[in-house]
């Protein structure tokens, strides 16, 4: 879990309860998501990044920043043996290699109405 205010992502024991802080960044951190292999990934609604948080606390980002109000993380299946970390902003759909880079991104020119979706879509590669 993490604390939004103090930016500090927080590992919980789900035995006793306990809590540790396994890492600090800034403030403003709004959604996270685990690969298959357990390494987690969390983005910031202040400052628009998205980073891995390591299990010893090191921090590794993924997307330096830009991104408008995220709609969501998640991480998944791309291939033989490959993932791909997904981030949702209010105009965009970013897909992340996990590595520090830009697979594709997905801009929404105009925006849907619901289920009569009038949408176009600018694909960039």
């Amino acid at each position: 879990m993490f604390d939004q205010l103090r930016g500090e992502v927080v590992r919980v024991d789900t035995a006793t309860g306990s809590k540790a802080v396994i890492a600090k960044l800034a403030p403003g951190l709004d959604n996270l998501a685990f690969d298959s292999r357990d390494r987690l990934f969390v983005s910031s609604n202040h400052d628009g990044f998205v980073a891995e948080v390591k299990r010893d606390g090191d921090v590794r980002m993924i997307s330096g920043g830009g991104m408008v109000a995220r709609g969501g993380i998640a991480v998944l299946p791309r291939g033989h043996d490959r993932e791909s970390v997904f981030v949702a902003d209010v105009f965009s759909l970013r897909e992340l290699d996990g590595r520090n880079r830009l697979l594709r991104e997905s801009i929404l020119l105009v925006s849907c109405k619901l289920c009569t979706c009038s949408a176009r879509h600018l694909l960039v590669e």
